[in-house]
């Protein structure tokens, strides 16, 4: 601009890696120096009907770091909106919010448009804001379409919740009737919301609002960060619908004494909970999904509403694992305590399909020649294994940790189904020859020891 090199920034207004410097210059120009790069951009986007969108749409993002412009300038720049709108793509918003509340009457009244240009459209008025936004947002509120619902939803943040839930998305069908959120305050203003079903809010901190959520009996899924005040479920006991429950880092947790007492509670996820010891408050519920992670006290899982469950996970414990006496309904189970003697229990887990036992002395392995729909064994050999006849026929997957004590395969070739053996030993490949397995992929290492995919 400096230099006088305005004709270039003109020329070069059609690429798009020279938009933000030509926005820049826009405000960085003097009066004169920036009417003729904008009347520039007019000038030659009418005489190039092929390069006149992207041009005239430039000449309109100006207005935003443009703090001058003579009336003339601007009228000329405002008549380009006819032709501008609606926007084809999110990048055409931005332009246009650029404008300011100049370009809403334009925004406000759309023929009939594609779900696209209608979530551009939604987009620019969002950017643009104020009181004339949420009125031409209006237009859109009942509109079916998921990316135009999704776009409203979006837009929320940018304008008073109150006022944007009352006239904006009391009509709209939202994400399929559900909202998600990060933020507990919204949950006060859901009540005009005349098709919304269910709620997912991921909250954290040490300052969560426990009234704002009890209130919402809509939520269905919630998950709590890093709370370091919470010892109980107490404040949720009034979430009817609730059918996930996460909490995450809750060091002061001591007891799950009020979870909710909803029919359709079914995931339970505990991760870095420490001073947990009891899962007393989870008799008598529907869950069907457990997990804890780094929940180092926790070892009695007595409490487990045993006849529903359907998937226990129990990672870094500290002490000795006690079972419930049966799982009938068990199709996965991944374990790491220091101690597991006994997994009687498994005798019942008719329908156990993937099974994980990790750091732990337990050796009767015996009991699992019953589980015939058992596909996938991730297993620790702490001591002598002298043959692998234990295994289920229709075993795919087995991973091996410790196997120092394995002396031979043998066993292995009555698993006809056998896909894939990883083992932390020497090479087996000649022993699952002798074994009358050759075809199965044996891999180099045992794997990250993340089981398989949920």
């Amino acid at each position: 601009v400096d230099d006088g090199h305005l004709p270039l920034l003109v020329d070069k207004g059609a690429a798009d890696t020279w938009r933000e410097a030509i926005v820049m210059a826009a405000g960085h120009a003097t009066l004169n120096q920036r009417e003729q790069l904008i009347k520039g951009l007019l000038d030659r986007g009418a005489a190039k009907p092929q390069l006149r969108h992207r041009l005239h749409l430039l000449a309109v993002a100006c207005l935003e770091t443009s703090p001058e412009l003579t009336v003339a300038t601007r009228a000329a720049v405002e008549r380009c909106f006819a032709d501008l709108v609606p926007p084809r793509s999110i990048g055409d918003a931005r332009g246009l919010a650029a404008a300011g509340e100049a370009a809403i009457p334009y925004l406000s009244r759309p023929a009939t448009l594609t779900a696209a240009h209608a979530a551009a459209t939604v987009r620019a008025l969002a950017m643009i804001g104020g009181d004339a936004a949420i009125e031409a947002l209006r237009i859109f509120s009942g509109d079916r379409r998921i990316t135009v619902a999704r776009e409203l939803i979006r837009a929320w943040p940018n304008f008073p919740k109150a006022e944007y839930a009352e006239h904006v998305l009391a009509d709209s069908p939202l994400e399929h009737g559900t909202l998600s959120f990060r933020d507990e305050t919204y949950l006060p203003y859901l009540s005009p919301l005349r098709h919304l079903r269910e709620v997912t809010i991921d909250v954290s901190g040490p300052n969560i609002d426990y009234d704002h959520l009890a209130a919402e009996t809509r939520i269905v899924k919630l998950t709590i960060t890093s709370d370091p005040k919470l010892t109980s479920l107490a404040a949720l006991s009034r979430l009817v619908n609730l059918r996930q429950l996460t909490i995450r880092n809750a060091p002061a947790l001591t007891s799950l004494a009020g979870v909710p007492a909803s029919s359709n509670f079914e995931t339970l996820v505990l991760q870095g909970c420490p001073q947990l010891t009891s899962l007393a408050g989870l008799a008598g519920t529907t869950l069907h999904d457990f997990l804890a992670a780094n929940c180092r006290r926790l070892s009695d899982l007595t409490a487990l509403p045993a006849e529903r469950l359907e998937e226990l996970t129990v990672i870094g414990a500290d002490g000795e694992a006690v079972f419930m006496p049966a799982a009938p309904r068990l199709r996965r189970l991944q374990i790491d305590f220091k101690e597991v003697r006994c997994l009687d229990f498994l005798t019942t887990a008719t329908n156990l399909a993937e099974l994980i036992v990790w750091r732990a002395s337990w050796t009767d392995f015996d009991l699992l020649r019953r589980l015939l729909k058992l596909s996938y064994l991730d297993i620790s050999l702490n001591g002598d294994m002298p043959v692998l006849g234990f295994l289920p026929p229709g075993l795919e997957v087995l991973v091996i940790a410790q196997a120092h004590g394995l002396r031979t395969l043998d066993g292995i070739q009555h698993c006809a189904k056998l896909q894939e053996l990883a083992i932390d030993s020497a090479d087996w490949r000649a022993r699952l020859i002798e074994a009358g397995v050759p075809e199965v992929r044996l891999l180099n290492r045992t794997p990250d020891r993340a089981g398989p995919q949920r």
